[in-house]
C-alpha cells in the first residue's frame, strides 16, 4: 500500500464523521509524514502517519503508537507499556486506527465548563454591545432568561470560555449603560 492510498483511506474514512474539523496536513508528504488534525484549531486530537505501517495517535495529551515493525499498540502515558499486541497488516491499519478512534470520539466527553454571565444594563443599548462584546469573546453565547424593569435590562446568559479567558467581564463592566457584570460557574442545569 502507497502512502497516497493511506491518505486516501483516512481521508475517505474519517472526513464524513468530522467534518469541517477534519484538516489533512500533507506539506511533509516527500519524507513520508502527514498530520490528520481531527479536532479544528485546537489541535488537540489528531494522529501522524510515519510511512505506511507507523501511526501516532494524539489525543488529550496521550501518545498511542502503533507500529507494524514491532506488532503492537503502545500508550506512552502509561510508560511504554503495551495496551495491544498481535500482527496487523499495514493494509488494515486504517480501519483499526479509524475504530478506535471513533470509539475514543463517541464516548469522550466535553471538558468545556459551562458558565452564567449575570448582566445588569441600563437600556437596550447598552444590551446590544454587552452582547455583541460576548458573542465575540466566547465560544458560545445563548440567552437563558431576561428581565426588564424601567431603567434596567437583566440578563442571564450561558456562555463557554475561549481558552479559559475571562477578561471579557472586565470589558463587559466597563461598558458605558453596564451596571454590573457576573460570571458564575455551574453545572449545565439552569433552573431560571
Amino acid at each position: 500500500m502507497e502512502l497516497g492510498e493511506v491518505k486516501t483511506a483516512y481521508r475517505d474514512l474519517l472526513q464524513p464523521v468530522f467534518g469541517e474539523l477534519f484538516r489533512m496536513d500533507d506539506s511533509e508528504e516527500e519524507r513520508n509524514w502527514i498530520v490528520i488534525i481531527l479536532d479544528g484549531k485546537q489541535e488537540d486530537f489528531y494522529l501522524s502517519l510515519y510511512g505506511t505501517d507507523c501511526v501516532r495517535l494524539y489525543w488529550c495529551n496521550e501518545c498511542f503508537i502503533f507500529s507494524k515493525r514491532r506488532h503492537d499498540l503502545v500508550s506512552s502515558d502509561t510508560y511504554g507499556e503495551i495496551v495491544f499486541e498481535g500482527h496487523f497488516d499495514a493494509e488494515d491499519l486504517p480501519r483499526l486506527i479509524t475504530g478506535l478512534i471513533l470509539l475514543v470520539f463517541v464516548n469522550r466527553k466535553s471538558h468545556v465548563n459551562p458558565y452564567i454571565v449575570v448582566l445588569q444594563c441600563g437600556d437596550g443599548e447598552a444590551e446590544a454591545q454587552a452582547r455583541a462584546l460576548l458573542e465575540a469573546s466566547t465560544r458560545r453565547c445563548a440567552v437563558k432568561s431576561k428581565t426588564v424593569r424601567e431603567g434596567l435590562v437583566e440578563l442571564n446568559l450561558d456562555v463557554r470560555l475561549r481558552d479559559g479567558d475571562t477578561g471579557f467581564v472586565n470589558a463587559l463592566a466597563g461598558l458605558e449603560g453596564v451596571r454590573s457584570a457576573v460570571l458564575v460557574s455551574y453545572n449545565g442545569d439552569y433552573l431560571g
